[in-house]
């Protein structure tokens, strides 16, 4: 259908324009918007000149015998001229009724002679010339939208012939394709350029285009066979599109994505080299085949689906998503992981998918062996006992151990991001030139290792302790890119350092002290010079013996401490009773408290217990001892054993459940930060006691194995100048013995 307005007679006051053309103020179509989304998609507006759009409107002026030829597009504003023939006008007004009037119609328009037509007066081509006269043209339409228009002008009135009206129609629907074209084009050489999106790119197969440019093709050549200087374009034209085809199929060869083209069936109408790379098949193989033989049969069904609710999705957009992993299966039934993405193409009734797939296989391998390896690397972060913390190269923390976190008393979070200079006790960090100074920050700054033997720490409570660690650099391609700190808490090793000290110093002195002894009188004896006077001969040799027996006590209490601690120990338990064992206790004991006019006042109730006797005395002995040594002349130094009512009561029968025993002194006492330490091996309340009193700081640690050993508890409370009280319990229900009977205990 064409529609052609002529001056067939003057026009009456009652004859009216069409709506589009009746007035300055065209008003916009209800559908505006979506044409303008759709225009927009094409990406033509304020573009370059291009050869192919160029070839269109040199063309349409010579079809039409016309000596102006445009190809524009409207965007609400304006009309744009992508390309002109006899004019350099780029963009034309709207103002003008011939645009919006063409733009309104479905079909070419044809206005002979515009001064002769008052339809259109007084609006006329003065805009471009004002001796034109002629007008014709056709609306460029795509998805039901008129995007654009393609005209002719002239300065001669004259018609169109019927075939020239058809070759207008033609030439319009080859720019809507070109059009196509270019945008598929565009999308996939920026999607194969870039790696990613490529779904975006491809809208349309090869052999599609190449049927429908051969139909254009076939069809223009026919219409236009009275046109020798038409057909001769539309050979150029024909050129140019072959260019492109070939850029599109040369494009499409070189993709190392799969690249499959689908109908609405589902059947493969185009199947690429990478394509066939990927899975096996040769094209041949495929073509014409069901998608689903590219599927593993879990996902045939799915996928079906997922493609039918995307082709039946009016709003749906080109792209149906982002990419999605699935999985792929190749000619010899293997599967393999890959991402893809769908693209439909609506084109004249029908549907086109596109499916863009590529075989991650390799970056799943290396995605689930970085997986592995982070594991490994957080397993061994977190199972090493010494702290570890990483920094950038602006001393900011950037990962930290569960280790460090506990050391520091911080969360893991707490210490992410925050500055190394909070570990570091606060002088440190008062002076910023002493803080680049520290050998941490030299780590980050030289690139050198660096190991501390004794520093400090600050907790986050401000309170510091005493830490070894190691600051190494980590270097990215010889570039320092931060550095790892492994530290520890030396704290307990700097004590059982100071102990071991402290029991070296008492040790050598205990050592040196009856070793001097014994060498002087025995020199002294050995001399000859005393055998007159046997008296102070035997005095000699009773100070021999009693250094003998100090450097044994000595000798056997370390061996003993030892073997407690490490469990070589058996206890020999037996029936006894407390009576008993507080007599041969205090039998011991009497010479000592003899010697310095100590008197030890005894109260004990008789009660049979299950234990090691031996080792009960032993305690008994010590603690005795130490009150005595530790009490001034004249004193009185008190034993007591009791039932002990603050353990419980015994729930056979509602008695007591363990017996207590008590020492109590009238000493000078014990402070009150070394009532649990004097329990410790080589602790003394004074460092000068075992030069005065002769001890080794070994007996109340050998006490209280003794007494745990048992099930016991051990105990002292003390008021300095007042005296010292040491408690110790032990259970006095049924005990199993070495022999596995049950022996139960009695009052």
């Amino acid at each position: 259908m064409r529609i052609c307005l002529k001056p067939t007679r003057l026009p009456s006051e009652n004859d009216r324009l069409p709506e589009a053309c009746s007035s300055m103020n065209h008003p916009m179509p209800e559908n505006e918007a979506a044409r303008l989304a759709v225009l927009n998609q094409y990406r033509i507006l304020d573009t370059e000149p291009e050869p192919v759009f160029d070839n269109l409107a040199r063309l349409v002026a010579e079809v039409c015998e016309a000596r102006i030829g445009l190809l524009g597009f409207q965007d609400g504003q304006r009309l744009w001229c992508k390309a002109s023939l006899g004019t350099s006008t780029l963009e034309v007004p709207l103002t003008s009724p011939f645009w919006v009037y063409t733009l309104a119609q479905a079909d070419v328009v044809v206005i002979p002679d515009v001064l002769a037509d008052e339809r259109f007066q007084p609006h006329s081509l003065s805009w471009l010339d004002s001796h034109l006269r002629f007008y014709a043209g056709v609306p460029i339409t795509v998805a039901g939208h008129p995007l654009g228009l393609l005209c002719a002008l002239d300065q001669a009135p004259h018609d169109l012939q019927p075939h020239q009206v058809q070759t207008l129609r033609n030439l319009a629907h080859q720019v809507a394709l070109e059009l196509d074209l270019r945008r598929q084009l565009q999308d996939l050489v920026t999607a194969t350029t870039a790696g990613r999106q490529v779904e975006e790119a491809l809208r349309k197969t090869k052999d599609e285009t190449e049927l429908r440019v051969a139909e254009r093709t076939a069809e223009l050549v026919t219409v236009n066979r009275r046109l020798q200087l038409e057909l001769d374009e539309r050979k150029r034209v024909e050129a140019a599109l072959r260019e492109s085809q070939a850029r599109f199929a040369g494009i499409l060869e070189i993709a190392d994505d799969a690249i499959i083209s689908v109908d609405r069936a589902q059947c493969i109408t185009l199947f690429n080299r990478g394509a066939e790379r990927i899975f096996g098949f040769a094209a041949t193989e495929v073509l014409g085949q069901p998608l689903d033989c590219l599927l593993p049969p879990r996902y045939v069904q799915s996928h079906q689906r997922h493609v039918a609710e995307f082709s039946h999705a009016p709003h749906q957009a080109r792209r149906m998503g982002e990419r999605r992993e699935i999985f792929g299966r190749r000619k010899d039934g293997s599967e393999f992981p890959a991402d893809a993405s769908i693209s439909r193409l609506d084109l004249g009734g029908d549907q086109i998918f596109t499916v863009i797939l590529r075989d991650v296989t390799q970056r799943k391998a290396a995605e689930a062996a970085m997986e592995q390896l982070s594991r490994q690397n957080e397993l061994l972060l977190n199972s090493v006992g010494e702290g570890l913390c990483g920094l950038d190269l602006e001393g900011q923390i950037t990962f930290v151990n569960p280790a460090a976190a506990k050391f520091l008393d911080y969360e893991i979070d707490e210490l992410i991001g925050r500055s190394i200079s909070i570990l570091l006790p606060t002088d440190q960090t008062q002076d910023a030139m002493a803080l680049e100074a520290l050998p941490i920050y030299t780590s980050l700054r030289a690139g050198t290792r660096h190991q501390a033997t004794n520093e400090r720490f600050r907790r986050q409570d401000g309170s510091t302790f005493s830490v070894e660690y190691v600051s190494t650099p980590i270097r990215t391609q010889d570039t320092i890119v931060g550095a790892v700190i492994s530290f520890k808490d030396i704290t307990e090793r700097q004590i059982v350092e100071r102990m071991k000290d402290e029991f070296i110093s008492v040790v050598s002195h205990e050592l040196r002290t009856p070793l001097t002894s014994i060498h002087g009188s025995l020199g002294m004896l050995a001399s000859g010079l005393l055998q007159a006077q046997p008296e102070i001969s035997q005095r000699l040799l009773q100070i021999a013996v009693d250094s003998t027996d100090r450097l044994v006590r000595l000798i056997n209490d370390i061996l003993d401490i030892e073997r407690m601690e490490s469990g070589k120990v058996t206890l020999e338990k037996q029936k006894c009773d407390t009576a008993d064992l507080i007599t041969r206790a205090i039998d011991t004991m009497k010479p000592m408290a003899d010697k310095t006019n100590i008197t030890l006042s005894v109260s004990a109730t008789s009660i049979t217990l299950w234990a090691d006797s031996d080792r009960i005395i032993q305690t008994l002995t010590n603690l005795l001892s130490n009150a005595i040594k530790f009490s001034p002349q004249g004193s009185t130094v008190w034993l007591q054993v009791s039932w002990s009512m603050a353990q419980g009561m015994d729930t056979r029968g509602g008695e007591p459940s363990h017996v207590l025993f008590t020492v109590k002194d009238q000493g000078r006492g014990i402070p009150a930060d070394k009532l649990e330490t004097v329990f410790e091996r080589f602790q003394q309340v004074d460092a000068s006691d075992s030069r005065n009193q002769e001890g080794t700081g070994l007996g109340l640690a050998i006490c209280r194995s003794i007494i745990e050993q048992h099930g016991g508890q051990i105990w002292v409370e003390s008021t300095l100048r007042q005296g010292s009280t040491f408690f110790f319990t032990l259970p006095a229900g049924e005990e199993v013995t070495h022999d596995g009977k049950t022996h139960p205990g009695c009052g």
